[in-house]
């Protein structure tokens, strides 16, 4: 099948072609701005269908659900659609961790608790449990000079 491309106007181009004959709009896209990232740590999973698999946690919101719009993406029957955030705050030289539960139907569980927790600070080596799938939250304290940036 062949792509098809077509200009703000809406007018139908062939897919090599950089700008539109009819209207003149460029039709190549201007390069992204790269944006710094942070790597501030992962969660390790430790049971269930993705056992052994790791999610990287970045600056700013770790959306942790299972639908396509998560950060962290756990198809697991007993995970909300957006079930749990993980945020890595600033402080001095180094991170601090808060896993904040958006209210699932199942809970989240700070490591052998039997209570769902609300919001709590989180540190290296909880373990983290949505719905049944369990956790293990890494971290490290980068300084902020040691952003990646995406090319």
């Amino acid at each position: 099948m062949t792509e098809v491309k077509t200009c703000s106007a809406g007018h139908v181009h062939d897919p090599v072609w950089e700008q539109c004959p009819y209207c003149d709009e460029s039709l190549t896209l201007a390069p992204e701005e790269p944006r710094e990232i942070t790597l501030i740590g992962w969660i390790v999973v430790l049971s269930g269908d993705f056992a052994g698999r790791d999610f990287r946690l970045e600056t700013g919101s770790n959306l942790i659900g299972k639908t396509e719009d998560c950060d962290i993406l756990i198809d697991d029957e007993y995970v909300s659609s957006h079930h749990a955030r993980i945020e890595g705050v600033s402080q001095a030289d180094k991170w601090a961790y808060v896993l904040t539960d958006l209210g699932s139907t199942n809970g989240t569980f700070l490591n052998e608790s039997e209570d769902a927790m609300d919001q709590s600070d989180i540190v290296d080596g909880d373990i983290l449990t949505f719905g049944s799938t369990r956790t293990q939250f890494k971290s490290f304290y980068p300084t902020k000079s040691l952003g990646k940036t995406l090319d």
